[in-house]
């Protein structure tokens, strides 16, 4: 489990606090659940990440962790996240499926087809926080106005663009590499998305 990287699903808090509903004794359980069983999902992708670019991760310089467990142990706990998580799922009324599938499909498009694909793989970097807001406001029963949806989808396709353009700096990625479909020639389009997300946000 990357626990760094589980902070991100505190996402789910932000409709909650944006529409100003009372975070009483029973809205935290519902929070916590829906937590926890964000964490079994991420952390089962981020397995099934690993093996994909078990190769390619060497050569990544943000990379800093390089320790991997064997193929046959990631199954593994990849098998017990999934299972726990469905387990959970079922017994547990308030946390429902449908979002929590939204994402994991997002992430098997993303990871085995997607990821290589300039742009169009950006926006699908964007979804992943955008399903955990859409999952947030579902296990409240909150309602998203289209406005709000916007806004958030620009500012995570903007932090997502951030992102790609780190990746070519840190790795001073020129012409095609094995690491993402992007290179320095690229910087100023991306520039150019960044600015278009920036002007929506402020529309």
């Amino acid at each position: 489990t990357k626990l760094n990287h589980c902070l991100k699903n505190l996402i789910i808090l932000l409709p909650v606090l944006i529409s100003g509903l009372q975070f009483d004794k029973i809205n935290i359980i519902i929070f916590l659940k829906g937590f926890v069983a964000l964490i079994l999902l991420t952390s089962a992708c981020y397995i099934l990440n690993n093996l994909k670019d078990i190769d390619i991760d060497k050569e990544n310089k943000l990379k800093t962790t390089k320790f991997l467990y064997s193929k046959k142990k990631s199954f593994i706990i990849f098998s017990f996240y999934i299972t726990f998580l469905l387990i959970f799922v079922y017994f547990d009324n308030e946390i429902k499926l449908k979002f929590l599938l939204y994402y994991f499909i997002n992430f098997l498009l993303y990871n085995f087809l997607i990821k290589k694909i300039k742009f169009i793989d950006i926006f699908f970097l964007a979804n992943f926080y955008n399903l955990r807001i859409f999952f947030g406001a579902d296990i409240f029963d909150l309602q998203l106005t289209n406005g709000f949806i916007l806004l958030n989808f620009c500012l995570f396709l903007m932090l997502s663009i951030a992102k790609r353009m780190i990746q070519i700096d840190v790795n001073k990625l020129v012409g095609d590499n094995p690491l993402i479909a992007y290179s320095v020639i690229d910087r100023k389009n991306l520039i150019l998305l960044m600015k278009l997300s920036f002007y929506l946000i402020n529309l």
